[in-house]
């Protein structure tokens, strides 16, 4: 079934889902956990075989971390934002491992967009409208906060612009 646009539709200037990047995928996890386990299981049966028995436990409780720090490390990458400029205004979405988390809503008119230029790696992304501030993309590198406030705010250009 297809949605056909009424004119009730608000016209979408801009549509965005921030991601974390994650390079490791599930196929890359799984065969470092297997060379971990493999080599951390043959180190702890050489020093259990010379009498050094709790080496054996160290090395089962360093691939059970490793795993730990993995998950941990996956779960960071499930968070993700949403920007969305239509004629309703911009509406930002952030969402975590459980849903969403939170909703900001920002009249595109009175907008600022902002990208800290002091620090030494690139600085947050600030939207800021009415005496209210938001910091998005923090988990995105310089290049792409830079990427992303460039492109909204052509998308306000556009916004602002009085239609023909």
């Amino acid at each position: 079934m297809t949605h056909a646009p009424t004119t009730k539709d608000p016209y979408v200037y801009f549509d965005a889902a921030l991601h974390p990047h994650r390079s490791l995928d599930r196929t890359g996890f799984l065969l470092v956990m297997t060379v971990a386990v493999v080599f951390g299981f043959t180190i702890g049966i050489a020093f259990l075989l010379v009498g050094a028995w709790p080496v054996f436990g160290f090395c089962g409780a360093e691939i059970l971390l490793l795993y730990i720090a993995f998950q941990l490390n996956y779960r960071s990458g499930q968070w993700s934002e949403r920007l969305v400029l239509s004629d309703s205004g911009l509406q930002v979405r952030r969402f975590g491992p459980k849903g969403e988390v939170g909703r900001w809503d920002f009249e595109p008119g009175w907008l600022r967009i902002n990208i800290e230029e002091s620090r030494p790696h690139g600085g947050a992304l600030t939207l800021s409208s009415h005496g209210r501030s938001l910091s998005i993309g923090g988990f995105l590198t310089p290049d792409e906060r830079s990427e992303v406030a460039d492109a909204l705010r052509v998308a306000i250009t556009n916004y602002r612009r009085p239609p023909d």
